[in-house]
């Protein structure tokens, strides 16, 4: 059937069976009876490393211990700020072994049996090459779309996106400075509507206050560019403390007057998905944003996948933990009620538009399917009467 098709053609066509198959799917699947779900989750996947050196990059941590009596390495790591730190670049071993553990590990929990769920699309931070993001890739099995780009963070950790929708052009990425970390922008076609997701990863509490202020200033320009009839999602490590938040207002002066802030609404103080372990706190640094102009007719249903009792590091040396952080997802459910306008008489134009929807989601061949199967329902019981 032709994509503008009117509901008075179709009415012409079909007459009373339209009011039939409103009528009918109504019944069989309830009030809402048509509705369209999206499901992301985001995760900080904590140095997701391979074992090899990128030129320009600081990953010598992430390295072979054999590697490190290199005198190169070692300048590099004498470099590193922090006792913690600087031991982990002279000591660990980041072999290819380790590598594969992790990803395991992190297979492990975005199982769709252990979510309990199929997530459409899954924004990564701290993703050190499209290489070994392709690596968890062809573990996980379900996604054929990857969308990276190359940054110019120091340390070599990036955002990405895994997904089983295909872009519908090519992403873009965006930095409030030439250095900065990037703002990664991809688009996608979901049931007849364009699907525009901004991944990010804020700069960590060690950094200073401005550099996450200028981040959602940025976010909040991206939105005003992007064309308000496109549903607007950004998702990722916003590190932001419950601190920070409650000293300077960082999102509700910046973001809760342009976007909805879905994991935000449980004020829970046991809640989160990182633990400080020096604060003994949680924080909800993992976030997703839904601009309030495009997606006000969604509902949304947040949910953080509490693993464990608390978020545990990745362990090369034992191959126990996964991350710091614990995954966040987000269920985005629009819902079209059908055959209430046409069981009220009320204005046909709300049919006529919730028709023009339903074709547009391609759902209208599932509808005729319905009410052929109920005529050859009610065909065979009157011959049995």
């Amino acid at each position: 059937m032709s994509d503008n098709l009117t509901y008075r053609a179709l009415k012409n066509k079909f007459g009373a069976a339209i009011s039939k198959t409103l009528c009918v799917v109504g019944c069989l699947l309830g009030t809402s009876v048509l509705s369209v779900e999206i499901r992301i989750l985001s995760f900080n996947l904590q140095n997701l490393f391979d074992s090899k050196h990128d030129p320009g990059k600081s990953d010598w941590a992430f390295l072979p211990r054999s590697l490190k009596r290199d005198p190169l390495v070692f300048e590099e790591c004498l470099k590193v700020r922090g006792k913690k730190w600087k031991n982990e670049c002279f000591f660990q071993d980041w072999t290819e072994k380790s590598v594969e553990k992790k990803i395991r590990a992190l297979a492990k929990v975005l199982d769709p049996k252990k979510l309990g769920f199929l997530p459409d699309l899954l924004l990564f931070q701290e993703v050190e090459n499209e290489a070994v993001l392709k690596r968890l890739q062809k573990s996980l099995g379900l996604y054929p779309h990857l969308v990276h780009v190359e940054g110019p963070d120091p340390r070599g950790i990036e955002v990405a996106i895994l997904s089983r929708w295909p872009l519908i052009q090519n992403a873009k990425v965006h930095a409030t400075s030439p250095q900065a970390r990037q703002i990664l922008e991809a688009s996608f076609e979901v049931s007849g509507q364009r699907l525009t997701v901004l991944a990010v990863h804020l700069p960590s509490a060690g950094n200073p206050r401005i550099r996450r202020v200028e981040n959602l200033r940025l976010l909040n320009r991206l939105a005003l560019q992007i064309p308000e009839s496109q549903l607007l999602i950004a998702g990722g490590d916003f590190n932001i403390t419950r601190v920070e938040e409650s000293k300077w207002n960082l999102l509700e002066t910046l973001i809760f007057p342009q976007w909805r802030v879905p994991h935000q609404q449980d004020l829970n103080p046991n809640v989160g998905s990182f633990w400080d372990k020096s604060a003994k706190k949680w924080n909800k640094f993992d976030l997703f944003l839904v601009r309030k102009s495009s997606g006000k007719h969604w509902s949304l249903s947040p949910q953080i996948h509490q693993i464990s009792e608390r978020p545990k590091a990745f362990d090369p040396a034992t191959g126990l933990g996964v991350s710091d952080h614990f995954p966040v997802s987000l269920l985005l459910r629009e819902s079209l009620s059908l055959g209430a306008a046409e069981r009220s008489g009320t204005s046909p134009s709300s049919s006529r538009k919730i028709l023009n929807r339903v074709i547009n989601l391609g759902l209208w061949e599932a509808i005729q399917a319905k009410l052929k199967n109920f005529r050859i329902l009610a065909t065979e019981k009157a011959k049995s009467q």
